[in-house]
């Protein structure tokens, strides 16, 4: 391998053809024929401006582009007045910080309460540091924790009903779905349990999720059909779109939800006032080539999925979420272009067996002591799968190197003694973990 020099190096020499991770690329997509000629700004308006609100005409073709993916995805609940849409060039994080500050406003101005949400503890990061910022009181739930794959699971809906009724100063619910790794609740159902209780914004983070809205299977749900009033989603994940592209989707067919100028007011003070027209174009371009071809996509990933699984029986154990659905039945699918492996079945770790296969080019989407993740990205094929399968089974054979070994097991705990606000800054102190043990709760 040559030096690197540069992130240009990095991209044009360096990039892996077996990437099993984002980005997602949808092999018919169209690309500007020349990245720097083309690479335009907001003072060049004649055909409208992206800063101005997509319900404006000032807003041109960009209002027109955002309109049309608020169509796409509200799909047979879109109404032009009351379901809205507007594109983020910071990913999910950014969209994140403009919806926390929109209903800090809210709440605050119109209502003269504080904004209180109810969430899990899988959240995003943005999410968190946003309620730093705008003084967002955050309730978590108790996690639900896989201790042997070794990731978060979706609280049951009886957990969010139960913290819901229990506080009544709880006024917004933020439900991260799908979990990272696919596993989706059933939002129709919760959705409809927590607004029997009393009016709540319903508030989705669905950034792995904007597949779903494309996807022929009947589950998961996506957050628009089950009756959520604010979504942001990444199309740059597993939608094809160019990294840091983000959706925001809102409705406000009610008088308690945020108005569309309040939200978009806030998110014109996050947006930055150079948005990328490629990003913009590549968020509407994307969103065109899956509302014609979704089901062949879902259909080719699902294919891949299926071939690594045939290819490597015997080998690699795959999670079918069968111990996870027994644990929580409110449980009602999984993203299906998504594959983990259970990699401690041969006393292996999943940790070490990515480095090892990112050191023969494979790159795998996330690994831990006992698994390993493939995504399914669209511009995959099954020649690249008997590659991998190839790379996979070398890397097997020296297995020495793989083993778990005495790795330090990661438990979920069980005891809270203080639980701060999110806004609360607390005196740190670094230990090693053997020192950290029953006296710190670390999260990642």
């Amino acid at each position: 391998m040559t030096p690197l020099n540069s992130i240009l190096d990095l991209q044009n020499e360096h990039v892996p053809d077996l990437a099993w991770c984002t980005p997602s690329i949808l092999r018919n997509q169209q690309a500007v024929h020349n990245i720097y000629e083309l690479d335009m700004s907001v003072s060049f308006d004649r055909y409208g401006n992206p800063e101005t609100p997509p319900w404006s005409a000032s807003s041109g073709v960009f209002g027109a582009a955002m309109r049309e993916v608020a169509q796409t995805y509200w799909k047979e609940q879109y109404v032009a007045e009351t379901h809205h849409c507007l594109f983020s060039v910071n990913g999910s994080s950014g969209s994140n910080f403009m919806v926390m500050k929109a209903l800090a406003q809210h709440f605050w101005e119109t209502h003269n309460v504080r904004p209180h949400v109810l969430t899990q503890r899988n959240i995003h990061k943005s999410v968190v540091y946003a309620a730093e910022d705008y003084g967002v009181c955050m309730s978590y739930l108790t996690p639900r924790y896989h201790p042997d794959y070794q990731f978060f699971l979706p609280n049951k809906i009886a957990d969010f009903v139960e913290a819901f009724r229990a506080d009544e100063s709880i006024n917004i619910v933020l439900i991260s779905n799908p979990t990272y790794e696919g596993l989706s609740l059933d939002l129709q159902a919760l959705i409809t349990a927590l607004r029997a209780i009393r009016d709540v914004i319903i508030y989705v983070d669905e950034a792995w999720g904007s597949n779903f809205y494309f996807d022929p299977s009947v589950q998961p749900r996506t957050a628009a059909a089950a009756g959520a009033d604010i979504i942001v989603t990444s199309p740059h994940k597993q939608g094809g779109s160019l990294q840091q592209t983000g959706v925001i989707l809102w409705r406000n067919d009610n008088d308690w939800m945020v108005p569309r100028e309040r939200l978009y007011q806030q998110y014109r003070t996050l947006l930055t006032t150079s948005p990328s027209w490629h990003l913009l174009a590549s968020i509407q371009e994307t969103t065109r080539i899956w509302a014609q071809e979704g089901p062949a996509y879902m259909a080719h990933a699902v294919s891949l999925r299926t071939a690594f699984i045939e290819q490597l029986s015997g080998i690699l154990t795959p999670i079918r979420h069968v111990r996870t659905l027994e644990q929580n039945p409110d449980i009602c699918g999984h993203d299906r272009t998504k594959l983990i492996f259970y990699t401690a079945a041969l006393g292996i770790s999943g940790q070490r067996l990515n480095t090892k296969l990112q050191d023969l080019d494979v790159i795998p989407e996330k690994s831990q002591l006992r698994t390993l993740m493939l995504l399914m990205p669209f511009q995959r094929t099954l020649a690249d799968v008997d590659a991998t399968v190839k790379i996979i089974k070398q890397a097997l054979t020296e297995q020495d190197d793989l083993l778990i070994g005495d790795a330090v097991e990661q438990t979920m705990p069980t005891t809270k003694a203080k639980i701060k606000e999110a806004y609360e800054v607390g005196t740190l102190e670094e230990v090693s973990l053997d020192q950290a043990v029953g006296r710190v709760c670390g999260e990642n």
